[in-house]
Parts: structure tokens; sequence; C-alpha cells
């Protein structure tokens, strides 16, 4: 059995998200929040109990010393479970964080965030929530391409250079092989179902480092079915993590 895990979005029934106190219809790739208190509160409603074991939360611009506390809360308003998730410390950190929280799969009909610890006016540019798809047979092979730099289109002229970004996207390259037939169904299947909202994707599920895991648009660009049966899967990240 692979250690690689592979998640989809958390997203029918939500009825809205509540963020500081602003209500937002859907659960929105493309948006980008922005709190300037000390304690944030974020609400996920649903219109219907619906599975969840994971919450992506993108793109902080505080990298340290957030605590997460969940809640979560069947129809009736009463508690089903809870969780205290502090935050990820990042062995080579960056100017933003990205944050996985990870739980026991629950059905909340409601999902309560409290961020505490916040020290300055702080962005978020996205908060998702998963539920376990799949975890293949098989491991991706070794020579994956793990493409987690910077892109840079660089110019010069005689006595200087200067350089323009023009992705600062990470990206993975998984070639799957040695696949049961039924690990290439699922997978196209989630391919299927996941339609053009990202999935998550945990190479390391004992890991929180975000080197680890990666909320990310994908593909499934070549499947053989032989003696092999290989899938190759490329994923582009939703948000960068800067």
């Amino acid at each position: 059995m692979s250690s690689v895990r592979l998640y989809r979005l958390a997203n029918s029934n939500v009825s809205n998200l509540t963020f500081d106190g602003t209500v937002y219809p859907t659960i929105n790739s493309k948006q980008t929040y922005g709190t300037s208190s000390t304690t944030l509160d974020v609400d996920i409603n649903y219109t219907a109990d619906v599975a969840v074991d994971h919450i992506a939360i993108l793109g902080l611009t505080q990298v340290t010393g957030l605590t997460f506390d969940l809640d979560f809360k069947d129809s009736g308003g009463s508690s089903i479970g809870t969780a205290s998730i502090s935050q990820t410390v990042e062995t080579y950190p960056r100017t933003t964080a990205h944050q996985i929280l990870s739980f026991t799969e629950l059905s909340p009909r409601k999902i309560e965030i409290q961020i505490t610890g916040i020290t300055a006016d702080m962005s978020i540019a996205g908060i998702f929530p998963f539920l376990q798809f799949m975890q293949p047979s098989h491991n991706f092979q070794n020579g994956a391409d793990f493409d987690l730099a910077t892109k840079r289109n660089i110019s010069q002229s005689e006595t200087f250079s200067f350089a323009r970004h023009s992705s600062k996207l990470r990206s993975f390259d998984l070639p799957f092989e040695y696949l049961e037939n039924a690990d290439i169904s699922q997978l196209h299947q989630l391919d299927a179902l996941a339609g053009d909202y990202p999935i998550l994707v945990r190479t390391d599920p004992s890991s929180d480092l975000t080197d680890d895991w990666m909320v990310a648009n994908w593909n499934i660009t070549t499947t053989t079915r032989d003696a092999f049966n290989s899938v190759s899967a490329n994923l582009i990240e939703l948000r960068a993590w800067l």
C-alpha cells in the first residue's frame, strides 16, 4: 500500500462560509480573506451532513504562533467533536504559511474554526474542507518530478540582469505503476467528480510540513493498462506558498 493519499473537496451542500462576520455564499478558490481581529471565527455551514477529515488553510500571512480550535456541530447545533491544533512549525519557513488540519472523519452540519494568537492584520488565501477519497495500492515511482522553485524570466543587458516572476506555484508530476485495475478506475472517478475544483494530495500523511502536501488543480495525463498498469498525474498548486 502506498503512502500517498488523495482527497476530494467537501463542497457539496455548502450553504455559506462566514469569515469574521462576513457571509460568503460559496467556498471560492479565488477568494482572499482579511482580518484585523486578534481572534478570528470562521464557520462552514452545510444544508446536509457532509463527511470531512481535513481542512486546508492556505496563504496565511502570519507564519507562527496560531492555534486552530475546531468544533463540529450537528443539525441541532450540538457538538459532535472538537480538535485543537497548533500552527505547524516549518523546517524551512517562507513569508506565508499553508496549514493542514487533520482529524478523525466526522459528518457535521456546521464546522466552526476559531483562530487565536493573531498578532497583526492577517490575510488568508483560502479555506478548504476535504475528505479522503483514495490511497493507491502502490506509491508513485522514483524519479517523480517535484517542481518547488519559483520560475523567473531573466533578461540581461551588457552590465546587469533583471528578473520577472512567471510563476510562484509548485507542481507535482506523479507517475504511478503496478496499480490495481480498481486504482485506475478510482483515479479517473476522482478526476470526474472533482470537476473544476481542486483536490488535496498528501505525499506523506505522517507529515504536516507543506513540502509534503498540496491543494492543487490536476490532470491525469496518461493511462496505460498493461503489465505495468500506469497512470501519470500532473498537479499544479492552487495558491502559491510564498
